[in-house]
C-alpha cells in the first residue's frame, strides 16, 4: 500500500510488499539488500544489491555496526522474509553526528537523514 506509518521514534516508512514467515527476533541471523541515500541530496550512499553482497547480522545485537543503524533495525523489526520497506530515517536514528565509515572507504555524512530501501532476504534462528 502507500500508506505512510509513523512511528513514535520518528522513524517513517511504506511497505511495498508485504513479506511472509516470522519477523526477527533477538539472536536471529538477517540478511537485508540495501539501498541508501542522503535525504538531503539523493545521492545514492550504498546500494548492496548493485554490489551483489547482502548485509548479515545478528538482530539486536549491540554495537551496530555500519551500515546498520538504529533506525534500520526498528524498521526490521516488524518485517518478514520477502518483505520490502522504504523508509525514512532521522539523523538521529541513522549516523548521528559522528557520520560512519565502512571499511571500503564508503562514507555516511554526519546528521544527515537517510532514506533505506531494505529487502528482507532470510531470517534465521540463532543457532547458540
Amino acid at each position: 500500500s502507500d500508506e505512510v506509518v509513523k512511528l513514535p521514534s520518528g522513524l517513517s516508512y511504506i511497505d511495498t510488499r508485504i513479506g511472509g514467515g516470522a519477523k526477527p527476533k533477538r539472536g536471529d541471523f538477517v540478511g537485508v539488500h540495501l539501498k541508501i541515500v542522503n535525504a538531503d541530496t539523493g545521492d545514492v550512499i550504498l546500494d548492496t544489491r548493485a554490489k551483489g553482497r547482502p548485509v548479515a547480522f545478528i538482530f539486536m545485537k549491540k554495537p551496530l555496526l555500519p551500515p546498520l543503524c538504529v533506525g534500520l533495525e526498528e524498521a526490521v523489526s516488524t518485517m518478514g522474509r520477502g518483505g520490502v520497506r522504504n523508509v525514512m530515517v532521522p539523523a538521529e536514528l541513522g549516523f548521528g553526528a559522528e557520520g560512519a565509515v565502512l571499511p571500503d572507504g564508503t562514507t555516511f555524512p554526519p546528521n544527515v537523514a537517510l532514506e533505506i530501501t531494505v529487502s528482507v532476504e532470510d531470517v534465521s534462528p540463532s543457532y547458540l
